[in-house]
């Protein structure tokens, strides 16, 4: 928690446009991130049943998938 301190306090001292621009920064980042953990939906098509991933997932190109097979134990 050391280190969230000394950031708030170095934040404090920034001049307010600059601190508007952090807090959007921050924040566009933890959305990012929120949209990555968002998990998968099934969904059924036919009798087949299908995941769907959310909005703003990655496509899953070929190369993506090669990756993550090679990156999965």
């Amino acid at each position: 928690m050391k280190i969230v301190t000394e950031i708030e306090a170095s934040a404090k001292n920034l001049p307010p446009r600059e601190q508007e621009e952090l807090l959007r920064v921050l924040t566009s980042s933890l959305q990012n991130r929120r949209r990555r953990c968002e998990p998968a939906r099934g969904r059924r098509m036919g009798n087949d049943y299908l995941l769907e991933a959310h909005r703003g997932a990655l496509p899953m190109t070929p190369e993506r998938v090669k990756q993550l097979l090679e990156d999965s134990p």
